[in-house]
Formats: structure tokens, C-alpha cells, sequence
């Protein structure tokens, strides 16, 4: 067998072995292995003619078996350990580690930066950790989250802190930890992570701007999300464009190709020239952070420009392979890492597809443009399986996204590498740098959020094995059509029709086989209110005709009602009702008036908690919109459906009074009506300001149509409240598996002897109400 060929082998057997120790699989892979192995021995023995080796094969099944039992064994000690004991034990102790990555702000859902005191999640290395009256050393990885303080630390600082351990849903961490006290610094970081910070903050400096695109450069050149708003980061992942939202093996190239090429300019050659080479990598490195996510793009970065520079398509699987088995060979837990998986992936696709449409395309265009359009098409074909398979959808607009996005790359890394380089030299040198940059930034988040709200930028496909499967035998039935056209294409269509004919056999059975693929609308025709699936909180919306709507809650997360009333087809907002401030009915604001038209804002009276009240008014104050506050027993006529404002009854001193939680029994309470069908929206309305409501208002909410059933379906209902509404239809909005166990067993009783029909999104998805001639209809859709 060929060395180079061997060395592809000798790869492909560490990553699989690699990745059946992650699945628990390992001694029964490893079984399996050795017996093939075996049997293949047999085989070259009997046959002889066969071009086979025994000793190679014997090779690469041990090599299976070692990193199999490699990754098997990290994993095993990643979970018995100190640490792992005490997250099963949920156990609180005090502990002392330090810090592998920066604080990251947790996506609290407005689609903007993160707003006030928000948590922060990093990547740890406990070294100790009090347990029975002593201290343990150790040295287990894991993941704190922390606020106060915490947000000001960088990697290398060494803390202590009571901490309170969690079981850890990933293996390859052995916990998570979380912290309500600011850290207690015990140690100062290296010498090289301080500059790193000083660099990094320069380049923030010099790029920053208050439109789209601030904070991407940063993102793309050193891994610096702390800038980029959620929204922006959302769009570019519909877009296929999340890779330029972090630091890759692309950037790596970039930077190391733009010194290189400057050192031979200068006139560097030699030894010389690998010094800067090295030298690049290592400061590229330590300013972006050493994580394994920037060690590993460092390595595919330098063996993409290595197969550049060598060329051929044997060369560069060749380097390709020893940067997989590296990798693999460093950390045996990457080998199911996603985005290590998407890198590997991606690459090959760059070696392998890329050259050949390029080639083609050459034919009929210039090879500049056929070379932007062809390494953009090679590298999306080959990860739309494993990203369809992973997230349940297909996104069509990601190669033109790519196409159009990608020009700017290579301008605004070297230049926001620059601007770096320069800024601790003269602020005034770096301003320009970073002002150019972030114009390419800038053209980046204008295409990604261009592209994400193109019609069918996404389109639902199954997930799984079965949905990676079927899209790959599409990909490969259209690359047999596109590979003989040019041959046959001439002389006969009987070749071309038969395999056309085949995909479009195969388009067919899967959207049979299939039924979310099917184009059927939603929501459906007649349709009066959706709940949209949100998580846990609240965002409804009521049908105010073509293209219209009235929002009542944003929800907790500004993706999901985004994505919620673009299904709807919603582009103009006559009302929003924001029933009281709590982050599950108000976060996704923005998400919710984004590319909208906005008619009016109503509120709670009570602006409570405050930090979200005040949230609210700034966001309402950027859409030119008056915020209004509601009036109990005010009427009002939005489009064809009248309201009436039945709660909250008195101002805030008058509901504190009542037992429960402020906030939501100062919740908006609102009585809809649209041609005789009546609604009623309760907020988070608790069973104190139920029988208010009740008494107030007795006559007005018997025998409802449709109840919004108050605060997720919580145990605090007033008996009473839900006879005298008696609903025919019940719909609640709840998060899966939320912490809170909503909805209560005893409300569903309570309803279910009403005779209601009940919707909850944690178990239908999205909820809609269908008026159609035999009556009410409640139609359920399920989300990814």
C-alpha cells in the first residue's frame, strides 16, 4: 500500500475508533474489529490474487482499537472523579480552579448584547475542591457559570469559590458548577494572556461602530463574540455563514499566507522565513486563546495552506490525514466534536468537490468568478448532510450567502490582524485599519441577514441518520446527472433523462415519505390565534388579516417568535401587549419587531422588575412608537377584534397586598372578541388576582371560547375562576422539562373535568385555533 494512501487509511481508522469510545462502544467495537481483521487475514491468505495486505489491515484495526480505547478511557476518568462525584451528589462545596476559556455571556434572548448582570459561562480546570473537611487535588475539567465579577476574569486566572456542583449533560466535561458570590482571585494570569487581553481590547477599539456589523471583525479575526448581538448571530447560522462567526482554519491561513508573502517582499528567505511562519501561528494562537477549538484551527489552517502550496489532489488528502490524526492523536474526544467534524469535512470538501466544479464552471465563465462560485458549492454540498441531519433543515440560500460573503473575508481578517498589530503602537494608525475592516464586517452581516430572511431560506427536513441518508443520495443522484452531461449531452438524452428522472423519483419518495417536507401552509387557513412554541413563556399571536397580526407576549427568546410570525407570514404588527415585564413574555422583543412594521406598544402599569421595564422602553423608543400604559375596563378596536382590559385591577401598592408575585398578578388581562368567538389572554395572573377578576368581571368571562391558561398552567388557579370561565378550547404555552414542573397535574384535572380541549406547546409545538364551519378547531405543528 502507497505511504500516502496509508496514511488516509491509518486517519479515517483513528477517528473511527476515536469516535466509538465516545459512544460507549469500544469494547464491542473493538471486538468486531478484531474479528473482521481476522477474517480479512483468512481471506488474503485463501485468495492471494487479491490486492490486499495482512499486515496493513492488522495495522489499521489496531489502530482502531487504541484510540478506541483512548477515548474510552478520557471519558471514563472525565466521569470518576472528585468533581463528577460531587456534581451527581448536587453537592455545594468550596473549590479552586482555573480559568481555560474567556467568560462567555449566556443568550439571555433578546437578540441584542446581553443586558445587565447577566451569567457567564466558562471552561474551568478544578485543581482542588473541599470535601470531608479537606482539600482534594485534582484536575478535572469542567464548566462554571458565574455573574457579579465573573465577567471580568481572563484565562489563566486562578480563583476559589463555593461553588454548587450539577451533574454535567456532556461527557467531556465532569460537572457544572454554578456561583452567586464575585470570585476570590488567588493568582494572576500568565504574562502572555495579559498582552493577549491588551491586543484584543485595541481591536475592539479600532473596529467599533454602532451598526450591523459591530463587533464581527473581533468575532472573525481573534474569536471575540462579546460584541456580535443574537440576532446577527442567528441570521448568520440560517445563512450558513455561523463560520465566519468565530475563528477558523480559514483565518489561520489568511494571516499565516498575508505574513508570509510580506516576509518574502521584505526579502526574508530560509530558515528565516519558517521562523515567521512559526512565529505567526504562536501569536495568532495566543491572542485568540489556546482552546482546543483555536489549537484545532490552527492546525487545519496551516494544513490548508500546506496543500495549497504543494497541490494535487493525493498531496492534500495526504496532509489533510496527518492534521485528522494529529488531532485525534491529542485529543481523542474530538473525533465526535461537531465542529471538528464540520472542519474535516468541509476541508475535504475543498480538496475534493471544489477542483472539479470549478473546472467546470471554468467552461463558461472566468476562472476568478468560477473559482468564487466553485469553493463555495464544494464545501456547503458536502456539509448539507450532516447539517441537515443535525438540525432537521436544509437551507438552500447558504452557497449564494457564501458567495457573496466570502470576497470580504480575506480583506477584513488581514486588516482587523493589523489593526491589532498596530493599535498598541499608535491608536491613530489602527483607526483606519479597523474602520476598513469593519466595512467588510459590515457587508458580512448585511448579506447574512439579507440572506436569512430570503423566502425559503430554510426549508424542514427530517433529522437523523434517515435525513443525512436521503439528502446524500440526492446530492449523489444530481453529481451522476451533472458528471455524464457533459459526455451524453450531445449525442443522446436517453442517459441524462434516466438519471434526472431518478432524482426527481427520489425527490418524490422523500417528500411522501416524509410528511414535514410537504409545502403545506401554516399556519392553516382560518386561522384565528397560534401559540407560538417559545420555550418556557409566552408569545401569542392573533390573525388581523393579510400579513397582519396583534402580538400578545414576545416570549423568552427573540429566534422563536421570529421564526414563529415569519411562518405566519406577519410583516405588520398592528399591537403589541407586553402583559408585565418578566424575561419569559418580554425578551423576545426584538425579535418579534425586527423587519416589522409596528402600530402601538400597551404595558402593565406596574414596572416590575425594573432592569426589564426599562429594557422594554428603550427598545419601544427606537421603533418611533408611543408606549402606552393600559387602563383597567379600557375598550379599544384593533383591526376586526375588540378588546377589553379586565386586570390588572389597582396600581402596584394595591396588588402587593395579595398573596403571590407581583409581577404576574399585575399581568394584563385582556378579553378579545373577533365575530363572535371570545378570547381570554391572563398573563401570568396568580389565583389572588383570578378571583378579582372573577368578582369584577363574572359576567364577562363565562363559557370562553378559548382560555390562555395563566402562567404556564401553574398549581396557583382559582377553582372558581376556571367553572365560571369554562373553556372550550385551554391552550398553554410551557417550556419541555422546564425546572418549575408546569403545567401542574391539578390544573389539567381541573380543566380536563371542564371538558376543555387542551394544547400545550411542550408536547404539540406550536398551537393554532382554526375557525372553520363546524366550529373551533385546535391544530397542533411540532418545532425542532
Amino acid at each position: 500500500m502507497r505511504t500516502d494512501r496509508l496514511l488516509v487509511a491509518v486517519a479515517l481508522a483513528a477517528w473511527l475508533g476515536a469516535a466509538l469510545g465516545v459512544t460507549k462502544a469500544a469494547l464491542i467495537a473493538v471486538s468486531i474489529v478484531l474479528v473482521l481483521a481476522l477474517v480479512a487475514f483468512w481471506l488474503v491468505k485463501r485468495w492471494s490474487s487479491l490486492d490486499l495486505n495482512a499486515g496493513w489491515l492488522s495495522l489499521l484495526a489496531v489502530v482502531l482499537c487504541v484510540f478506541a480505547f483512548a477515548s474510552a478511557t478520557r471519558l471514563e476518568a472525565n466521569s470518576h472523579n472528585p468533581v463528577a462525584a460531587l456534581g451527581r451528589g448536587e453537592f455545594t462545596t468550596r473549590a479552586i480552579f482555573v480559568l481555560a476559556s474567556d467568560p462567555v455571556a449566556i443568550r439571555d434572548g433578546t437578540g441584542s448584547l446581553p443586558q445587565s448582570a447577566p451569567s457567564y459561562r466558562m471552561a474551568v480546570r478544578v485543581a482542588q475542591v473541599f470535601d470531608h473537611g479537606q482539600w482534594r487535588r485534582t484536575h478535572s475539567p469542567a464548566v462554571i457559570v458565574g455573574s457579579d465579577g465573573w465577567q471580568r476574569l481572563i484565562p489563566g486566572t486562578s480563583v476559589e469559590a463555593t461553588t454548587s456542583w450539577k451533574p454535567s449533560r456532556t461527557r467531556d466535561v465532569s460537572a457544572v458548577g454554578f456561583v452567586r458570590a464575585p470570585p476570590k482571585v488567588l493568582g494572576s494570569p500568565p504574562l502572555f494572556q495579559r498582552i493577549a487581553v491588551y491586543l484584543r481590547h485595541g481591536l475592539v477599539e479600532a473596529t467599533a461602530g454602532d451598526d450591523l456589523g459591530d463587533g464581527l471583525v473581533p468575532a472573525l479575526v481573534v474569536g471575540d463574540t462579546s460584541r456580535v448581538p443574537e440576532y446577527l448571530t442567528d441570521d448568520m447560522r440560517a445563512s450558513g455563514l455561523a463560520h465566519l462567526n468565530a475563528v477558523s482554519g480559514a483565518n489561520v491561513a489568511i494571516v499565516l499566507g498575508f505574513m508570509l508573502l510580506l516576509a518574502r517582499w521584505c526579502g526574508v528567505r530560509g530558515r528565516w522565513l519558517t521562523l515567521v511562519g512559526m512565529t505567526t501561528i504562536a501569536a495568532f494562537v495566543i491572542i485568540s486563546r489556546p482552546e482546543p477549538s483555536v489549537l484545532r484551527a490552527a492546525v487545519m489552517g496551516v494544513i490548508g495552506l500546506l496543500a495549497a502550496l504543494r497541490g494535487g489532489l493525493q498531496k492534500s488528502l495526504t496532509v489533510l490525514a496527518a492534521a485528522v490524526l494529529v488531532l485525534v492523536i491529542v485529543d481523542p474526544l474530538l473525533a465526535t466534536n461537531l465542529g471538528f467534524v464540520l472542519s474535516v469535512v468541509a476541508t475535504a470538501g475543498l480538496i475534493v468537490v471544489s477542483p472539479w466544479f470549478v473546472a467546470r464552471l471554468h467552461l463558461a465563465m472566468p476562472l476568478w468568478l468560477a473559482q468564487l462560485l466553485g469553493i463555495g458549492i464544494g464545501a456547503q454540498l458536502v456539509l448539507a448532510p450532516i447539517i441537515a441531519g443535525i438540525s432537521g433543515r436544509i437551507e438552500p440560500v447558504c452557497v449564494l450567502a457564501n458567495v457573496l460573503a466570502e470576497p470580504a473575508v480575506p480583506p477584513a481578517t488581514i486588516l482587523g490582524f493589523l489593526a491589532l498589530l498596530a493599535h498598541p503602537v499608535s491608536a491613530q494608525l489602527a483607526a483606519p485599519l479597523g474602520w476598513a475592516a469593519h466595512l467588510c464586517g459590515l457587508w458580512i452581516a448585511w448579506v447574512a441577514t439579507w440572506a436569512a430572511h430570503l423566502p425559503l431560506a430554510t426549508l424542514p427536513w427530517p433529522n437523523g441518520w434517515l435525513g443525512t441518508t436521503a439528502l446524500i443520495l440526492v446530492l449523489v443522484t444530481f453529481g451522476l446527472a451533472l458528471v455524464r452531461w457533459p459526455h451524453r449531452a450531445v449525442r443522446s438524452g436517453g442517459p441524462i433523462l434516466t438519471v434526472f428522472g431518478c432524482c426527481v423519483a427520489l425527490c418524490l419518495a422523500t417528500l411522501v415519505g416524509f410528511p414535514t417536507l410537504r409545502a403545506t401552509s401554516w399556519p392553516p387557513s382560518g386561522w384565528l390565534v397560534e401559540v407560538c412554541d417559545v420555550g418556557q413563556g409566552d408569545a401569542i399571536v392573533l390573525n388581523a388579516g393579510r400579513g397582519a397580526g396583534i402580538v400578545i407576549d414576545a416570549g423568552p427568546d427573540a429566534r422563536k417568535i421570529d421564526r414563529c410570525l415569519s411562518d405566519a407570514g406577519i410583516g405588520d404588527i398592528k399591537a403589541i401587549f407586553l402583559t408585565h415585564f418578566h424575561a419569559d413574555h418580554v425578551n423576545g422583543l426584538l425579535g418579534a419587531v425586527r423587519h416589522r412594521h409596528v402600530g402601538a406598544v400597551f404595558v402593565s402599569p406596574v414596572f416590575e422588575p425594573l432592569h426589564q421595564a426599562n429594557w422594554v422602553k428603550s427598545v419601544v423608543s427606537r421603533l418611533n412608537v408611543e408606549e402606552r400604559v393600559v387602563r383597567h375596563d379600557a375598550q379599544a378596536t384593533i383591526g376586526s377584534w375588540s378588546f377589553t382590559v379586565l386586570g390588572p385591577l389597582g396600581d402596584g401598592q394595591t396588588i402587593s397586598k395579595l398573596d403571590g408575585y407581583v409581577p404576574n398578578n399585575a399581568s394584563i388581562v385582556l378579553l378579545a372578541a373577533h365575530e363572535g368567538v371570545r378570547l381570554l389572554l391572563t398573563g401570568d395572573i396568580e389565583s389572588p388576582a383570578q378571583a378579582l377578576v372573577l368578582q369584577a368581571h363574572g359576567d364577562l368571562i363565562a363559557n370562553i371560547d378559548i382560555l390562555k391558561v395563566a402562567h404556564h398552567g401553574s398549581a396557583k388557579q382559582d377553582g372558581q375562576f376556571l367553572a365560571r370561565v369554562n373553556p372550550r378550547i385551554a391552550l398553554i404555552s410551557v417550556g419541555q422539562g422546564n425546572r418549575y414542573g408546569h403545567p401542574a397535574p391539578e390544573t389539567i384535572s381541573k380543566l380536563v373535568q371542564a371538558g376543555a380541549r387542551i394544547g400545550r406547546t411542550d408536547e404539540q409545538g406550536d398551537l393554532v385555533v382554526v375557525k372553520t364551519k363546524g366550529g373551533l378547531r385546535l391544530l397542533t405543528r411540532p418545532t425542532a
